[in-house]
C-alpha cells in the first residue's frame, strides 16, 4: 500500500496504481499518463477547448491545489473510475464503491436504481447508492464545496474544421491506435489478450504485435458452433504468430444466485460473464499475467451501427450522388433492411439535425502526406 500526503491535507492510499508529484508540488498524477503524440498534427486534432489534456492522456486522476483550495480532475477515458462521497466535512474518493462503503455507511436508493433500469441503464453523475455519486470523465472538481466543471466533452470535436479525406483519416487512425497500443504494452510485462478473430480485438493484436511485447492471446468457445470461433483466433495467431490459449464456456462457473454486480455501484454486470471472467482469471494467473486485454469498445470507435443514422451523416455532408447511393447500400446490406425504409428514416433524422450540423462537407483534394511513423510515447508527468 502506497501513502501519499500533500496537497493540503490530502491522503492518497493506493495499492497497485502508479502515483508522481508534480515537480512543482501541486499537481499529484494517479494511475498512467502518457505524453501527447507530438507528430500528428496538434493543429488538426486539437481545439483550444481542449487545452486542459493537451499534455497527456491514459487513464488517471490529477490531484491538485492552489490558493482557492484543492480539485480533483478524471481524465476523458474514463479508464480509472472515479467515486465521491462526502460527511461531516471530509470528502472520500474512490477507484471502487466498495471501498467507500468500509469508511461511510451506504445503502441502496431505490429511486436512482428506478430510473437507471427504466432508462435502460443510461450514465449519469448519480450512482444506485443514496450517499456516492462519480466524477464523470472529463470532469473536475472542487473538494471545498463540490462544485464540478466540464472541461472535455466530444461536442468538442465535432466541427468543420476536422472534417478531412478518408485517405488521410484512415492513416491517422492507424498511427493513433499503434501508438496508444504501444504506450499501454510499455506498462506492462505479460498481457493476455482475449480475441475472437473479429475486426477489434484482431486490430489491438496486430498492434501489440508491432511492440517489444509478446502477449498472449486467449479465445473462449461454446459447445455450439455459432459461439465457436476458435478457427478465426488461431488465423489470427498463427499470422501474427502469437501463443494462443483455446478453452470453453463453463456452465458450472456461472451461479445464479451470486450477484455479479454486488460490489459494484450501479447493476451492470452480467451473471453468464462469471464463467468466461473465471476461465481468464484461471490462465491469467497461471501465467503471471499483469494486465488483461481485449476489443471491448471497438464497435463505438468504428462505427458499427445498425441503424440508419450513418445516412443522416451522409446527407448532412452534401454528398455526391454516387456517395449517397453507396451508404444506402451498406446499411441495407448490413441490416437486411429494403432501400425505402432506410432512405426514410436518413431523410428524417438529417432534417431534425440542428442547423449547426448541416453542410459539413467531407475535403476531395488528395490527402496530405502520411503522417511520420512514430515509437512509443514517453512516459510525462
Amino acid at each position: 500500500m502506497t501513502v501519499k500526503t500533500c496537497l493540503d491535507s490530502t491522503v492518497v492510499l493506493t495499492d497497485s496504481l502508479p502515483v508522481k508529484l508534480s515537480d512543482c508540488g501541486r499537481h499529484l498524477f494517479i494511475g498512467h499518463r502518457f505524453a501527447p503524440f507530438e507528430d500528428l498534427a496538434p493543429a488538426t486534432f486539437e481545439t483550444s477547448a481542449t487545452a486542459a489534456y493537451r499534455d497527456a492522456w491514459g487513464g488517471f486522476l490529477d490531484l491538485s491545489s492552489d490558493a482557492s483550495g484543492v480539485e480533483i480532475m478524471r481524465d476523458p477515458s474514463g479508464m480509472l473510475p472515479c467515486y465521491v462521497a462526502r460527511s461531516e466535512g471530509s470528502t472520500v474518493f474512490a477507484s471502487d464503491a466498495a471501498l467507500i462503503s468500509q469508511l461511510l455507511p451506504q445503502h441502496i436508493s431505490w429511486p436512482r436504481l428506478a430510473a437507471f433500469l427504466a432508462t435502460d441503464g443510461m450514465r449519469s453523475r448519480a450512482t444506485c447508492l443514496a450517499d456516492v455519486e462519480e466524477l464523470l470523465p472529463g470532469m473536475r472538481e472542487r473538494l471545498e464545496d463540490g462544485a464540478r466543471t466540464t472541461l472535455w466533452s466530444p461536442w468538442m470535436f465535432v466541427q468543420h474544421s476536422r472534417s478531412m479525406h478518408p485517405e488521410f483519416a484512415a492513416r491517422a487512425l492507424r498511427t493513433v491506435i499503434d501508438q496508444t497500443v504501444g504506450a499501454w504494452a510499455e506498462r506492462f510485462s505479460r498481457i493476455l489478450l482475449g480475441v475472437s478473430g473479429g475486426l477489434d480485438s484482431s486490430i489491438v493484436a496486430a498492434a501489440l504485435a508491432q511492440t517489444d511485447c509478446r502477449p498472449t492471446l486467449i479465445t473462449i468457445a461454446t459447445h455450439e458452433p455459432d459461439g465457436d470461433e476458435r478457427a478465426y483466433a488461431r488465423a489470427l495467431a498463427d499470422f501474427l504468430d502469437l501463443p494462443l490459449i483455446e478453452d470453453f464456456e463453463a456452465p458450472d462457473h456461472v451461479d445464479l444466485s451470486v450477484s455479479a454486480s454486488a460490489h459494484l455501484p450501479r447493476p451492470v454486470a452480467r451473471a453468464f460473464s462469471q464463467s468466461s471472467d473465471a476461465i481468464q482469471y484461471a490462465h491469467a494467473e497461471a501465467l503471471e499475467i499483469d494486465a488483461f486485454m481485449n476489443g471491448g469498445g471497438g464497435d463505438s470507435v468504428f462505427c458499427a451501427l445498425r441503424s440508419a443514422s450513418p445516412l443522416a451523416d451522409r446527407i448532412l455532408a452534401v454528398p455526391r450522388p454516387r456517395e449517397l447511393a453507396h451508404t444506402v447500400r451498406d446499411i441495407c446490406q448490413v441490416t437486411g433492411s429494403p432501400v425505402a425504409p432506410v432512405m426514410v428514416r436518413g431523410i428524417r433524422n438529417a432534417l431534425r439535425a440542428p442547423r449547426a450540423f448541416k453542410g459539413r462537407g467531407i475535403p476531395s483534394s488528395p490527402p496530405p502526406a502520411c503522417p511520420p511513423q512514430a515509437c512509443c510515447p514517453c512516459i510525462h508527468g
